[in-house]
C-alpha cells in the first residue's frame, strides 16, 4: 500500500509545537513529543527508513539506436524536498550543544577518512577536504558555507564551525 507523506510546505513548524530542545539529558522527553508529531504527519517513515527511496531519474525512451533519455523523477523531487524539510525541522529541535556535537562528529569522521587515505598514500589536500566537507553541512549552514569558501585548511574550518561560548 502506497503511503502519502506531508508536502514540505504543509509541515507545521515543529519548533513551535515541540517546545523541548534535545540536550544531553532529555532524550526520552524530547522523543515523546517529536515522534507522535512525525507519525501524525506521516513523516516517521523518513526517520525509520521505511519510506521508499525513489530513483532520481526515470527513463523516457529507449530506442535501439539512441542513447537512453532520462528525466528527473517527480517522486524523487517530492521525496527529496520533504526529506530536506524534515531535516531542517528536526535540527530546529536540537539544542546548541547537541547540534555542535553533531557537527563535531561529522568533522571528526571527515578527518578520519582523510587520515585513512593518507595512510595508504592517497592523501586528501586540506583544500579538497574543505571542499568535500562544506556541502555536507546542510542548508542551515549555507551562509557560513558561502562565506567560508576561502578557508584553505581543515583546522581553520573546524575552528569556524565551533559555537562561540560566552
Amino acid at each position: 500500500m502506497a503511503s502519502s507523506s506531508s508536502s514540505p510546505s504543509s509541515i507545521p513548524n515543529i519548533a513551535t509545537l515541540v517546545p523541548i530542545k534535545l540536550n544531553d539529558t532529555n532524550y526520552l522527553l524530547w522523543e515523546s513529543q517529536v515522534k507522535p508529531f512525525l507519525i501524525g504527519h506521516n513523516l516517521w517513515l523518513f526517520v525509520d527508513g521505511s519510506h521508499p527511496y525513489p530513483t532520481a531519474t526515470i527513463p523516457v525512451s529507449k530506442s535501439a539506436n539512441a542513447m537512453p533519455v532520462t528525466l528527473l523523477n517527480p517522486a524523487y523531487i517530492s521525496w527529496y524536498q520533504t526529506n530536506q524539510s524534515l531535516i531542517g525541522q528536526l535540527r530546529a529541535t536540537l539544542s546548541e550543544s547537541v547540534l555542535s556535537q553533531t557537527i563535531s562528529k561529522y568533522l571528526t569522521q571527515a578527518k578520519t577518512l582523510a587520515d585513512q587515505h593518507a595512510a595508504i598514500q592517497d592523501s586528501v589536500s586540506p583544500t579538497d577536504l574543505v571542499t568535500y566537507v562544506l556541502p555536507g553541512l546542510g542548508p542551515d549552514y549555507s551562509t557560513l558555507v558561502t562565506t567560508t569558501l576561502y578557508v584553505r585548511s581543515f583546522p581553520n574550518l573546524h575552528t569556524r564551525l565551533k559555537p562561540n561560548k560566552p
